[in-house]
């Protein structure tokens, strides 16, 4: 189930959010490796518990965009 209508730590307006387990499911990641980025900031996300993550979906999805555009030119180059 997504969520809307979050703001991040800054206050700026987020889009749709993610459970960890949604986020996975949808970029074909594990949940650990979803955290990892949203912890490291190469996605963003909020937490909102200890260890309880909620993804932005649009960041998600551009970011394993990007990753396949990467793979890709690693073949192609």
């Amino acid at each position: 189930m997504s969520r809307m209508g979050h703001t991040d730590e800054g206050g700026k307006a987020m889009g749709d959010m993610l459970t960890v387990a949604e986020a996975a499911a949808l970029s074909g990641y594990s949940e650990r490796h979803v955290r990892r980025l949203a912890e490291g900031g190469r996605i963003d996300g909020q937490r909102v518990g200890q260890r309880v993550y909620l993804i932005d979906k649009e960041s998600l999805l551009a970011y394993v965009g990007e990753m396949k555009e990467l793979g890709n030119e690693k073949h192609t180059g």
